[in-house]
């Protein structure tokens, strides 16, 4: 097979080099300007990448044993004074969300194990802090986050004369509640709370939903089995919780709608759940109060009838304003711009379209004596109006 040979070229460096046109030739190059990194913004940059990479490593190293972990959940589950605390009750009008508290939460994913939580704030400024929880699954590598955003503000019936306040608003009793600034204990509560919810439902996001499952009902069980041993002993832990929440047996008989000695073994588990939740911040003593109050059928007649009342009562004041104005008679003497403002006053008490047209008109209209006439029809003469009606 025969090869056509390739004409060499020959190039002339010199030429080439003459016809190449710079076209950036006539600009001078200056170097940029440089800012010095914060020594401790790039310290902690390395710190928090070496955790990363260390978790990392020693997940690898370390692979979890999924029956191991398992095992080690339930025996903590199996544990009364751990069981009494591992799950909370919200009330929520006439259900009840029931999950694993704060506590559980942390037991579990802590024995589950290769899963870090990392915290980091974002921004803040005087009036907010932005943070970011994350959770990670080092060896799969699944993970959520959360951003939460703490207002450096909070509530109060009374604020001292050393409190700065920024607004108010009303309860729904009436009451005057102030909008303060939070002291940084106060604000370090605030975040505490809420950054500990978010690592408790995105860390159970990367727990198996039949691992949280066997942990809620072993820990059911061993509180069931407790009540069954020793009621009374239950009894008195759970109203020694509550007077520490600053709730007396009263009010714990108020919610239950007898008397705290017949008790029932639900009722108690509810209660128990009830404190877990309070103590989690999920809700409070109030709330949990306004939802079964709002949930009792006998509370839903009475506050039905308490707005039929008070409709029926502005409905006959409105009556009354309209009798008043009705009782009014012109006299012969009036004038008329005293009888178009007269008029405008019938329409402005809201009047059927009919007659709000009808009264226009006689505003409208240049004649005395039809202006006094429309008058005493839509003011004077009630029978008339309501039978127009």
């Amino acid at each position: 097979m025969c090869k056509e040979k390739t004409p060499s070229i020959e190039y002339d460096d010199q030429a080439l080099q003459a016809e190449v046109i710079n076209p950036f030739e006539s600009i001078t190059p200056t170097a940029p300007t440089l800012t010095a990194a914060d020594p401790a913004i790039v310290a902690a940059a390395e710190v928090a990448k070496t955790q990363i990479q260390l978790a990392y490593f020693m997940a690898v190293q370390n692979p979890r044993n999924r029956h191991a972990a398992w095992g080690k959940i339930i025996e903590a589950c199996q544990r009364p004074a751990f069981a009494s605390k591992a799950i909370y009750n919200k009330p929520v009008g006439s259900s009840t969300i029931t999950g694993p508290s704060i506590r559980m939460a942390e037991e579990i994913i802590r024995h589950w194990g290769n899963i870090m939580v990392r915290t980091q704030v974002i921004y803040e400024d005087d009036h907010k802090r932005r943070v970011t929880v994350q959770a990670i699954d080092l060896e799969t590598n699944n993970q959520y986050i959360k951003e939460i955003v703490t207002n450096k503000t909070v509530e109060r019936k009374f604020a001292g004369k050393d409190r700065e306040i920024l607004g108010e608003r009303k309860n729904t009793n009436g009451e005057t509640i102030y909008i303060v600034k939070a002291t940084d204990d106060e604000m370090h509560n605030k975040e505490a709370s809420m950054i500990s919810k978010a690592i408790r439902n995105e860390g159970l996001r990367l727990i198996p939903a039949d691992v949280i499952e066997d942990a809620l009902n072993t820990a059911l069980e061993v509180r069931s089995k407790a009540d069954n041993e020793d009621p009374d002993k239950q009894l008195k832990t759970l109203i020694s919780w509550f007077q520490g929440l600053k709730v007396d047996v009263k009010a714990l008989e108020e919610w239950l709608g007898h008397e705290i000695k017949t008790i029932s073994p639900l009722e108690l588990e509810s209660l128990r759940g009830i404190y877990r939740a309070i103590c989690d911040q999920e809700t409070s003593w109030a709330a949990v109060m306004e939802e079964k109050l709002a949930a009792d059928p006998h509370v839903q007649a009475s506050n039905h009838m308490e707005r039929t009342a008070e409709k029926i009562k502005q409905e006959l004041s409105e009556v009354e304003v309209a009798e008043q104005v009705a009782a009014e008679e012109p006299e012969a003497d009036l004038t008329a711009d005293e009888l178009d403002l007269m008029l405008q006053y019938l329409i402005d008490q809201g009047l059927p379209r009919q007659l709000h047209n009808l009264a226009k008109e006689a505003i409208a209209h240049e004649s005395l004596e039809r202006k006094l006439q429309v008058f005493n029809y839509l003011g004077g003469d009630q029978d008339a109006q309501e039978d127009s009606e």
